[in-house]
């Protein structure tokens, strides 16, 4: 029984940024496979068909969520964004006392603002799902004094009929690879490769990715 040796060569694009919450970002080649390591951690995925122009002007082209579902096999949709709920949540607040307060005095919208800041802190989208649609409602009467602004805001904060929005988002490590190491590969690509560098579309950059 005889041996076939194939040697493959390797390629290993590094990207080092000077400050920000992104230390450093690899990206290796070896054939269509490719190897995303950072923070000590490393991501795979092999793609047989990457197209007559390789490998390398494929990875060009892909966009944020083809990439994080194939590199990461995470869905970005499943990152419970509590900033921008609790956000949506206080414009409503902000929204009825403008309108005239009819449905909210300034005292209930005080006890409601200070209730959601208090318990819309959840770890996840699935956790703040059941407090919305299993206990918001008795929160919501237990919270309120007045009586007949705890039922108004009941109808107005009400999930089965789209009066309260989760929001959703990715998870910010991904974010933080994206823009800070998977971009800057992608461009340093272009310009290996010779080609005009068009941002893959994706999510708008949080302030909060330096």
């Amino acid at each position: 029984m005889g041996q076939t040796i194939e040697k493959t060569s390797v390629e290993r694009y590094t990207v080092i940024n000077d400050g920000g919450n992104l230390d450093k970002f690899s990206v290796t080649l070896e054939g269509n496979k490719v190897d995303v390591s950072c923070w000590d951690s490393v991501s795979s995925y092999y793609w047989g068909s990457p197209g007559e122009k390789g490998i390398k002007h494929f990875l060009t082209s892909i966009d944020f969520y083809y990439w994080s579902s194939k590199l990461f096999y995470e869905k970005t949709d499943s990152f419970f964004d509590r900033e921008a709920t609790l956000k949506r949540l206080k414009e409503r607040i902000i929204e009825e006392r403008r309108e005239g307060g009819y449905r909210l005095c300034k005292e209930s919208a005080r006890e409601l603002w200070d209730y959601f800041e208090e318990v819309v802190n959840f770890s996840d989208k699935r956790e703040c799902e059941v407090w919305a649609y299993e206990r918001l409602y008795d929160d919501l009467e237990r919270t309120i004094t007045r009586r007949e602004d705890a039922k108004n805001a009941q109808e107005m904060f009400n999930p089965f009929e789209g009066g309260l929005e989760i929001v959703s988002g990715c998870q910010p490590h991904l974010l933080h690879m994206w823009f800070n190491g998977w971009l800057p590969f992608v461009k340093h690509l272009c310009e290996e490769l010779n080609i005009e560098y068009k941002q893959p579309s994706g999510p708008e950059r949080p302030y909060w990715v330096r």
